[in-house]
């Protein structure tokens, strides 16, 4: 609360202040996003303390920032103008006539007091152990947006803060050093547009430590395993069809003409008829599967986790889809608010299906939560780099998509129906495959039934996979 001298917005340069009373959320969602923004754009003070201070361009490169993020802000704006928004605003002007009714204040001394307040205390916590430069400022100045200015004050409720805080070393990850990182941008049905470049995902490895897994699976459902092979043998297509008697061809087909010949003698016409034409046909299937590893699918169904389950599924579709030779790719995922969205490479499309690979599927394990339309989106371009003319997209989870920072249920169920749209325009076919039983709602919402299925039991996944895998490419 508090806002700035006018009652609008305001900031000192590193905390922003919102008025108490504002006369509707739109409006106030406006000040702060633009408020952020102007923090966003940089330093207030060059290096000896001057304060570089042009408030009309300082607010008019704010708002391109935030409209260049967020362009469907720009309805928002001319909500509050009763004579709208030039064209162009705010690109290539210089000034403007009036200040926007979102702008709020800059205080330029407030920032050089600020400033100076927290460089004379960062000095005086020189003396009392090797504390990060970012953590004294986020102390100082979440304290100062409390109202305490005075600099004795600041530096004793500091000192108290610190001689109590354990400094515990965060939990290492182990992350290789060839990981890959991407940014995706997100759908938020409330702002009705994207949040560009919102969440990072971390492609890596997945552990290939020995395992003997997918021995064991392979030693208890052989039986199994052979008939799937077999089934699946059926689907790869002759390499070549003969269609005889065709008007053109690139081979005579000797009983066509022998029978023509016959028939002109006969009074007929001679037909065109006489050729054998040969029509290559291959089969040009792509598959990625997407394994949930959210940390509910350690919980158990009938004595075997929902993990394990979903393994041997895919061990039985890998051990099939070997014989038919469709490339196929094998990707885990699991997140951890936006930031840490981690899809976990188990097969791309050119490995091989060899122990490596089954050694990453048998060390897979319950990770986090499940922000599914940054997977989708990421599994999207996996499958736009691949040629193939059917392009599937299986999704195995047990659960909801959900995350830390990811929004209600409205709003993560949006993101992921966006996402699956996003994908099919790419002419790619996401198939969602739950053992959530309270998903109907929801995965109606997201994907119509012809793009996912319910299972009654999970315990039903290994050997469903298979037959939907041939309905699905057929």
């Amino acid at each position: 609360g508090g806002g700035g001298g006018g009652g609008g917005a305001a900031t000192d340069g590193r905390t922003i202040f919102l008025p108490d009373m504002v006369p509707d959320f739109g409006l106030f969602k406006l000040m702060a996003l633009h408020q952020s923004m102007v923090l966003a754009g940089g330093k207030f003070l060059e290096d000896f303390g001057k304060i570089i201070f042009d408030p009309i361009q300082i607010h008019l490169a704010a708002d391109q920032r935030l409209l260049d993020k967020l362009p469907g802000l720009r309805s928002a704006m001319v909500n509050y103008l009763p004579d709208g928004l030039p064209a162009d605003y705010p690109r290539k002007l210089k000034t403007i006539s009036r200040a926007m009714p979102w702008w709020g204040d800059i205080l330029p001394d407030l920032i050089n007091e600020t400033h100076a307040t927290i460089e004379e205390i960062k000095t005086r916590a020189d003396d009392i152990g090797d504390l990060p430069p970012e953590l004294v400022e986020s102390l100082l100045s979440a304290m100062m947006a409390d109202g305490q200015r005075d600099t004795d004050e600041l530096w004793k409720l500091f000192k108290d803060i610190v001689d109590n805080m354990e400094f515990a070393s965060p939990d290492p990850e182990d992350l290789q050093e060839n990981f890959k990182t991407f940014f995706y941008k997100e759908w938020d049905n409330n702002l009705s547009d994207y949040k560009m470049e919102w969440c990072l995902v971390r492609q890596r490895f997945a552990k290939d430590d020995p395992n003997p897994f997918v021995d064991e699976i392979r030693e208890r459902l052989d039986g199994i395993i052979k008939l799937i092979r077999r089934q699946f043998m059926k689907l790869k297509p002759e390499r070549f069809r003969k269609y005889r008697a065709q008007p053109t061809g690139d081979g005579l087909d000797i009983d066509a003409l022998v029978q023509a010949v016959v028939d002109m003698h006969s009074g007929a016409f001679l037909t065109e008829n006489v050729y054998i034409r040969r029509d290559k046909r291959i089969r040009d299937v792509a598959v990625l599967f997407l394994i949930d590893l959210s940390a509910s699918t350690e919980e158990e169904v009938n004595g075997r986790r929902i993990i394990d389950i979903q393994k041997e599924a895919m061990v039985l579709m890998a051990e099939a889809l070997d014989s038919l030779q469709d490339p196929y790719a094998i990707y885990g995922f699991s997140s951890d608010g936006r930031f840490r969205v981690d899809m976990f490479n188990i097969k791309d499309f050119n490995d091989p299906y060899d122990e490596r690979v089954q050694y990453r599927i048998g060390n897979l394990a319950p990770l986090g939560l499940t922000r599914m339309g940054t997977v989708i989106r990421h599994a999207a371009h996996k499958l736009d780099s691949v040629s193939a003319m059917v392009k599937l997209m299986v999704i195995m989870t047990d659960g909801r998509p959900y995350d830390l920072e990811y929004g209600n249920l409205d709003y993560a169920i949006a993101d992921t129906k966006k996402a699956i749209q996003e994908a099919q325009r790419q002419r790619i076919h996401p198939f969602i495959i739950t053992s959530d039983q309270k998903s109907t709602d929801y995965l109606r919402r997201i994907a119509p039934q012809t793009q996912s299925i319910i299972l009654p039991k999970v315990e039903m996944l290994p050997t469903l996979m298979p037959a939907l895998y041939r309905r699905l490419t057929l």
